[in-house]
């Protein structure tokens, strides 16, 4: 949990004051971990959909955990991207994906984080129950 804990923490504290300035976009993303191979495999979908639109996923931390309602096993994620309009996120994610994930973007990213930090998580044996990006990447700088 300590772990866990630390790398949320880390992955906040870099990406926060980007947030606060309105430089980066934060994608909370759940899939539940029956419709998936693995979670590596998602981010590399989701970063060639994002590619399309030539734009860069600058980070991203995904853990597991058992949901509170109907006890299924699903990931949670945050996307780090470099700040795009709702318009951009909704043909991103707009209709049916052969995953089931939701998508949204995020408007709190201290109260999901604090939120995932709570969370009792939960891996097959063997098997990572978090993760975090190995390199934190700065949001491109935009010249007027």
């Amino acid at each position: 949990v300590y772990r866990r804990n630390e790398k949320i923490k880390g992955f906040y504290r870099f990406y926060s004051p980007y947030f606060k300035e309105r430089l980066v976009s934060a994608i909370l993303y759940v899939v539940n971990v029956k419709r998936i191979s693995s979670m590596s495999n998602q981010l590399k979908t989701i970063r060639k959909k994002l590619k399309k639109k030539q734009i860069q996923l600058l980070a991203y931390y995904w853990q597991r955990d058992i949901g509170e309602k109907i006890f299924e096993p699903h990931y949670h994620a945050i996307l780090i991207i470099p700040r795009i309009r709702i318009e951009l996120f909704n043909v991103l994610f707009e209709g049916k994906n052969k995953s089931g994930a939701k998508a949204e973007l995020c408007q709190d990213l201290e109260r999901f984080t604090n939120y995932l930090n709570g969370k009792e998580f939960f891996a097959p044996f063997r098997k990572r129950n978090n993760s975090v990006s190995r390199k934190l990447l700065n949001p491109p700088i935009i010249l007027n």
